[in-house]
């Protein structure tokens, strides 16, 4: 074999394609993170959103409805110590926060 194996490349650029993400979990306040006994989780966009947390084994824990603005306190002491996911949905899309207890 005469040519090289290998192939290197140098000083590459990427350039995006304009295309605007919107990111629900920006819509979303969710504090203190780590939670203790409460997690204050608020809206803070425009639009109703739907709140599901999920544990590390895909079981729902339990669902909320969050109006334009609207804050709640969860009750977070029946769950284990562990890391969780908010999945925030909007109707038309799905984003994640993580959180911890």
């Amino acid at each position: 074999m005469n040519t090289p194996a290998y192939f290197c490349m140098d000083d590459l650029l990427f350039h995006g394609t304009g295309v605007e993400e919107h990111f629900l979990s920006n819509s979303i306040s969710a504090y203190p993170n780590p939670a203790n006994e409460y997690l204050m989780i608020e809206n803070k966009a425009t639009n109703r959103l739907h709140i599901s947390c999920i544990g590390i084994n895909g079981q729902t824990l339990f669902n909320i409805d969050l109006n334009s603005r609207e804050t709640k306190k969860i009750d977070m002491q029946y769950l284990p110590n562990g890391t969780y996911l908010l999945k925030i949905n909007d109707g038309e899309q799905v984003s994640y926060k993580k959180i911890a207890h």
